[in-house]
């Protein structure tokens, strides 16, 4: 992926992050990774680690999730009902 293309989903999830979870919290793009999927985005906290929540997004819908409890295409299949009924 191009680094224009993941600066531009950094923006629109820190704008979603902010308006939605936290209007203080900083989203800097090295604690973040950001994969395709789809026609969306993964977005996963970086650090090597595993983590147990990530996040979906298309456009300026997200879908934060717990993979343990959903899969990742159930998510998908969400945010896609989200944009729908935009």
């Amino acid at each position: 992926m191009d680094k224009e293309t993941e600066e531009k989903v950094l923006d629109a999830f820190a704008t979603w992050y902010s308006q939605t979870i936290d209007a203080s919290a900083r989203i800097l793009p090295e604690d973040w990774k950001v994969a395709p999927y789809k026609r969306a985005f993964i977005i996963v906290p970086s650090g090597g680690g595993y983590g147990n929540y990530m996040h979906v997004l298309k456009g300026e819908n997200c879908i934060g999730f717990s993979p343990a409890w959903t899969t990742l295409e159930s998510a998908y299949q969400e945010l896609l009902g989200l944009e729908a009924g935009s």
